[in-house]
């Protein structure tokens, strides 16, 4: 019987598990690691993807690809893309509205979009699934982030399909988490509230889940983009620096290629001090012809770290104020991402929520993956009986944050969050505000996004314009705006001037999770 498949695809790994006979585990890659880099690198004469593309980029950096997951979907003038330009050594560029990676292969420049590198990625994850089973590997289910949108979702699935997977479904990362610690599944009289914390390479999110007869449904999100393991990453890099400079009088920052050495020393170092209490530094010819050695003690890692780690507990404590539950109704704490291994990262976690049960019995790593290969079982029918085969059917929700386009009180332009994001559908709302007695005209504009977002990085929903308003009175005109998510996903908005009933309408497709 061949095995059914869940991936976790991040910016920074990937990583592949498999359900068979009863029994969920982690597949590990060629060369015995159970996450693999999604790195993507081309040379004059091959194309190689995951550890050996990370291993040489210190060499081939123009032509090695990084955080494909945050460039997917996106157009050339999206913000993220912009980030995406200041700190990839790939050259990006636009074609057609679109990112482009621009790359030496087989003598000449070549362009490739997110989507092709992504599909290589899932190719090389077939490849691992495949040394496994010799069996046909098909049937996959894949997490995705919360904030996806359907054109990111349809990105992944797409690529998958391209790379040989019967795509199931995609889950929300943190169901797939929460799925598979087993929460909620064991009695359908379980009900409990859950904190999904997950810190990965370079973003960070929390997510309140209330567990209620084996349903998942999400009360709260909040996600920090441009944070996380990378960060930590160049904590260690700068004490390299400042130890080499300390001990031989030279700053080696200008060394690009030095620099490229500690960065990959310097991650090396905090997985070892995850489960060690020292990690060592060796570098050959780091600077000048002179090698380096230097230890790290995870004390010290954790006394200069320790004002990041607690920046990195922030969403922890907003996504429970959204929630609008008590810390005490929190009775367990899933970790997810490779950062959370982190034994001062887990003490500052477990004190923000004392009363619940921190769990990392599945490594934060994989436990993603774990959970998503739990679900294709039960989707192939391969899952075990019980009365829960649903428990992943997520009630319908909003994908993102609707937004009211207003100005503050110096006049700037901000946006107003109407409907929270993962808002349970359907769902009717109504919100009102004022317009001067001598404006003729108002321009109502809707938003989707993150709530955090400003109005340059928030997408433009819809554009309602009322004409020919009364003029005349002196009481200020009231404009209402009533928003109507119906099941399928589409959103009906209808604007309306209440003195003169003026109004005008739209509908947009807007996806649902």
């Amino acid at each position: 019987m061949a095995a059914s498949i869940g991936i976790s695809f991040g910016a920074t790994s990937a990583c592949l598990a498999t359900q068979k006979d009863g029994k969920a585990e982690v597949v590990a890659n060629e060369d015995g690691q159970r996450v693999t880099p999604a790195v993507v690198a081309y040379t004059d004469t091959e194309m190689v993807v995951g550890l050996a593309a990370k291993q040489g980029w210190i060499r081939n950096a123009a032509n090695t690809i990084t955080k494909v997951k945050q460039l997917l979907g996106k157009k050339f003038t999206d913000p993220d893309v912009e980030h995406a330009l200041k700190i990839s050594s790939c050259k990006i560029v636009e074609k057609d509205s679109n990112p482009m990676y621009a790359v030496k292969h087989d003598g000449k420049t070549e362009h490739f979009s997110p989507a092709h590198i992504t599909t290589l990625i899932f190719r090389k994850l077939m490849d691992i699934a495949q040394s496994k089973e010799t069996s046909a590997v098909k049937n996959a289910v894949i997490a995705v982030p919360l904030n996806f949108d359907e054109q990111q979702k349809n990105g992944i699935r797409k690529a998958a399909t391209e790379a040989g997977f019967n795509v199931l479904r995609t889950i929300p990362e943190p169901v797939a988490a929460a799925y598979a610690h087993n929460i909620g599944q064991e009695s359908s009289k379980d009900s409990s509230v859950v904190l999904v914390y997950r810190v990965g390479g370079s973003s960070i999110d929390g997510t309140v889940l209330a567990v209620n007869g084996g349903m998942y449904s999400v009360l709260s999100s909040v996600r920090r983009d441009h944070l996380g393991g990378d960060q930590l990453n160049s904590i260690i890099v700068d004490y390299f620096v400042q130890e080499f400079q300390r001990k031989w009088k030279m700053d080696v920052r200008e060394n690009k290629r030095a620099m490229a050495k500690l960065q990959t020393e310097a991650e090396k170092a905090k997985q070892i001090l995850s489960t060690m209490p020292k990690a060592s530094c060796h570098v050959e010819s780091l600077h000048e012809g002179i090698d380096f050695q230097c230890d790290i003690s995870r004390a010290r890692f954790e006394s200069i770290s320790l004002s990041l780690l607690q920046k990195f507990l922030e969403p922890i404590e907003e996504v429970i104020s959204q929630a609008q539950v008590k810390k005490e109704a929190i009775k367990m704490v899933v970790l997810c991402g490779g950062s959370t291994k982190i034994p001062k990262l887990q003490k500052l976690a477990q004190e923000c929520v004392p009363h619940a049960d921190v769990l990392n019995s599945v490594a934060p790593d994989e436990v993603i993956a774990m959970g998503a290969a739990k679900q294709a079982a039960l989707l192939s029918g391969k899952g075990e009986e019980n009365s829960l085969n649903e428990a992943i059917s997520e009630i319908p929700s909003t994908a993102r944050a609707v937004m009211l386009k207003t100005v503050d009180d110096s006049g700037s332009p901000v946006l107003k969050t109407l409907v929270p994001a993962h808002s349970p559908i359907p769902l009717h709302c109504q919100h009102s505000f004022n317009v001067s007695p001598q404006h003729t005209a108002c321009c109502v504009e809707l938003y989707e996004g993150d709530q955090e977002d400003t109005v340059e990085k928030a997408v433009l929903l819809a554009k309602i314009v009322l004409s020919d308003l009364p003029t005349g009175e002196d009481d200020v005109k009231v404009v209402s705006v009533a928003l109507h998510f119906r099941r399928e996903g589409s959103l009906h908005v209808t604007c309306t001037e209440k003195s003169s009933g003026q109004a005008d309408d739209v509908t947009i497709e807007c996806a649902t999770e």
